[in-house]
């Protein structure tokens, strides 16, 4: 992988991530993860995770479909100076913490265009895994919790939704 990096987690990435695993409990989902590179002049370089798109609810093993969305996506999210940083997956066991061979396939593909891609598990609803190692959010748990108690939650769609 080269050089070593250190990932950041927005809010509204990690809440709408959880939101898409609530949204289908009985269902593998998964999503792009939208941010860009900092590089501060140091040798750690920090990928911030700005944002997700939900992508499916059900297995997303066809290649060309995948295709077509990171460049839809891509061209969309250009203007704000975002672009696919990696890919987010959540089983559907809460307690499979094992990311499945699709899931591995389609996080090297994004590799192939971002050498530091992102891959991160959803465990369960309050954590999540990169590789092994835990990632720190800025907050979207408490934030998630109280929106949950108000019952403020908006509507969460993914692209099968529309399908």
């Amino acid at each position: 992988m080269g050089a070593e990096c250190c990932y950041e987690v927005s809010q509204i990435a990690y809440i709408k991530l959880v939101l898409h695993a609530l949204k289908h409990r009985s269902a593998a989902v998964n999503g792009l993860l939208l941010g860009r590179l900092r590089q501060d002049g140091g040798a750690t370089a920090t990928v911030e995770i700005a944002d997700t798109v939900p992508l499916s609810h059900s297995q997303i093993g066809l290649l060309p479909a995948l295709e077509l969305a990171l460049i839809q996506i891509e061209e969309h999210f250009e203007a704000q100076g975002l672009s696919v940083v990696g890919y987010y997956h959540a089983n559907e066991r809460h307690d499979d913490v094992e990311l499945g061979n699709a899931a591995k396939k389609i996080g090297d593909h994004i590799f192939r265009y971002f050498p530091r891609a992102a891959v991160l598990l959803a465990c369960g609803v309050y954590r999540m895994q990169l590789h092994n190692a835990d990632v720190v959010t800025d907050g979207g748990l408490s934030s998630l919790a109280m929106a949950t108690m108000r019952g403020s939650l908006v509507r969460h769609e993914d692209l099968v939704s529309h399908t």
